[in-house]
């Protein structure tokens, strides 16, 4: 199975789909990428297996992308895959760029809304490799989006 690599790069995008793209721009940048299926509704496009989720705004333009832990997709940020780092790491790692608001979900969610950056897992797990130990989502939005503005 190939697992494609995608650079999480805040206010910008997660590899070849930007924020703020047209829906047949970011259709375009992702027609390598195999069939789109409809998401969840209208608004949402999934690509990857339902790994790589890219959801419009009113304006038929880019507003949040979002990748799934699962095989097909990697997270890189700065480097390193967020999938991969336990949990606390992924924090630590994005944490040297911004500062996390308060962890108000057991732990289940991290957003960082300096970066429009979320992480989420279902469960919450210390126990290496065990489901819950690291993020299953990484997704970024456009500024407004998690941070209120």
């Amino acid at each position: 199975m190939q697992v494609h690599a995608f650079q999480v790069v805040p206010h910008v995008g997660v590899g070849p789909v930007k924020l703020g793209m047209s829906r047949q721009e970011a259709r375009q940048a992702m027609a390598g990428f195999g069939e789109m299926q409809q998401g969840r509704n209208s608004q949402e496009e999934d690509y990857l297996s339902r790994n790589f989720r890219v959801a419009f705004d009113s304006t038929d333009t880019v507003e949040f992308i979002e990748l799934s832990a699962g095989g097909t997709v990697a997270a890189v940020y700065k480097g390193s895959n967020l999938f991969e780092l336990a949990a606390a790491e992924a924090v630590k790692w994005i944490g040297q760029d911004a500062t996390p608001a308060p962890e108000t979900e057991g732990g289940h969610t991290y957003t960082f809304p300096d970066l429009e950056l979320s992480l989420w897992r279902s469960q919450v797990s210390s126990a290496r490799r065990r489901e819950g130990w690291s993020f299953q989502t990484v997704a970024l939005a456009k500024w407004g989006y998690f941070n209120g503005a």
